[in-house]
C-alpha cells in the first residue's frame, strides 16, 4: 500500500482497496464483454440446437440418439473452427 501510494503522489489517506477494486472489475468486464450480436448468435445457436434435439428424440423415442446428434453437433463445429482459423491466421 505504502509503495502505490507514493510511487503515484497519492495522498496517504488514499483508500487503495476501493481503487483497486473498482480497477480489476473495470479490466474483468473489458475482458469478458461479449457483443450483443454474439449473443443473440449464441442464443440462437442454442435454441435451434434444443429444437432440433426434441425433434429427434420425439421421432425417434430413443435418447440415445439426441446424444449422437449433440456429438455430432459438437465435433462438426469443432472441425469448423479447427478450418477457419487457418483462414483467420
Amino acid at each position: 500500500r505504502a509503495h502505490f501510494i507514493e510511487s503515484n503522489n497519492l495522498p496517504q489517506k488514499f483508500k487503495v482497496s476501493p481503487y483497486l477494486n473498482l480497477s480489476l472489475t473495470s479490466v474483468l468486464l473489458e475482458f469478458v464483454h461479449i457483443s450483443p450480436a454474439a449473443w443473440i448468435l449464441l442464443m440462437t445457436s442454442a435454441n435451434i440446437l434444443y429444437f432440433l434435439s426434441g425433434a429427434i428424440l420425439d421421432a425417434t423415442g430413443y435418447t440415445g440418439s439426441v446424444t449422437t446428434f449433440m456429438v455430432a453437433v459438437f465435433f462438426s463445429v469443432a472441425a469448423l473452427f479447427a478450418v477457419l482459423q487457418f483462414f483467420i491466421t
